[in-house]
């Protein structure tokens, strides 16, 4: 499937958040390893935006010592950066590995339109509409754009694994880049 990119009449600044990736902050392991998933999207997401003209940050450290100083330097990197939007990029699992689907989470009003934004594009993929939800994530509350965290799909689901092989990463950020830009 082919995205069209709409015209942008002003070029933004994106903090992209690949979740996790940096000892003692280890995201999920099913299926597929989150901390794999997080970083190949997060990468064709930057590669995209740049490509329409756009500026991106990544907000992954370097070394911390503990989880908090992970979410802290995210954080602090974003707002540094002055960035228009913050886009946290996850992979979901549950403990019973039933669950399935894309939720995308938020904690303000300009974040809830973008969330909502980014939730149906990949949704028309054929994922589970789990629907934009608020919420209080560290990254949420402590940015000064606004910001989202996408739960992508269940990385410990087969189905939803399946289903992230049939489409491709690539279509999922082309789906994500439509949602932030439109």
């Amino acid at each position: 499937m082919r995205y069209r990119y709409k015209a942008e009449k002003k070029l933004s600044k994106f903090a992209i958040d690949a979740w996790h990736n940096v000892f003692p902050d280890i995201g999920a392991v099913g299926v597929k390893k989150e901390d794999d998933l997080t970083l190949a999207l997060a990468e064709l997401i930057i590669s995209r935006l740049t490509c329409l003209g756009h500026e991106c940050v990544r907000t992954l450290p370097n070394l911390v010592t503990s989880v908090n100083a992970s979410l802290r330097q995210r954080a602090f990197i974003a707002n540094a950066n002055d960035v228009d939007v913050v886009c946290s990029i996850h992979f979901n699992a549950s403990a019973s590995k039933q669950g399935r689907g894309t939720e995308t989470f938020y904690i303000s009003n300009s974040g809830h339109k973008l969330a909502r934004s980014v939730n149906d594009e990949i949704v028309k993929l054929g994922f589970r509409d789990r629907g934009p939800k608020y919420g209080t994530w560290y990254i949420l509350r402590h940015t000064k754009a606004p910001a989202i965290l996408v739960e992508v799909a269940f990385c410990d689901n087969a189905g939803d694994m399946q289903l992230l092989d049939d489409v491709g990463l690539e279509a999922i950020a082309n789906a994500i880049v439509v949602g932030l830009i439109s």
